[in-house]
């Protein structure tokens, strides 16, 4: 995969997360789906950073 599509694809995930005051099981169910599609693409790529993908998806913003 390319930059590219890391991009696009952090972008798509950004984009369905739910608000912080949605359903807690459709927030953790999200958290869980971008952790392991992050954990995918870094298995797939040893170039690939982990925590700017997640940042991009919005995920560690929920964290800060």
């Amino acid at each position: 995969m390319s930059r590219k599509d890391y991009i696009a694809l952090a972008a798509a995930l950004a984009s369905i997360q739910p608000p912080a005051n949605d359903d807690p099981a459709a927030i953790v169910t999200w958290e869980a789906c971008v952790t392991k599609i992050a954990q995918t693409l870094a298995y797939d790529n040893s170039r690939f950073d982990r925590d700017r993908f997640l940042g991009a998806c919005g995920l560690l913003a929920v964290y800060a």
